[in-house]
């Protein structure tokens, strides 16, 4: 049961749920991609219970992620068949979606450049 509350209180900030922003690349990822659907859905249900603070905190649960940047990580799902980059706001709890390939396609990006 949800805790309603009192008009005029305060929130803590960590009393809420990570927000993932860009749900439809994922899904439109997973319909073309039936093999990466059930991984997705489970890395979606552990991020938004997630209580991130810093990469260190992502790089302990998840051994198979590269940190990019200070705020920027790329999971491999599906062993390494699949490249899912994020971009996080730690203070806030928020998680954007920046892209999800196949790792063909990001050896193929690798070669172009």
């Amino acid at each position: 049961m949800s805790t309603i509350p009192i008009l005029g209180t305060r929130l803590r900030r960590d009393q809420f749920k990570v927000r993932v922003i860009g749900l439809e690349r994922l899904e439109e990822f997973g319909g073309c991609h039936d093999d990466a659907r059930s991984q997705i859905d489970a890395w979606l249900c552990e991020v938004r219970e997630a209580h991130w603070q810093s990469f260190q905190d992502i790089s302990a649960r998840y051994l198979h992620v590269s940190n990019l940047s200070e705020n920027r990580a790329m999971f491999n799902l599906k062993g390494s068949n699949y490249k899912l980059e994020v971009k996080v706001n730690y203070p806030n709890k928020i998680v954007l979606i920046v892209d999800i390939r196949t790792n063909d396609d990001g050896i193929e990006l690798l070669r172009r450049a």
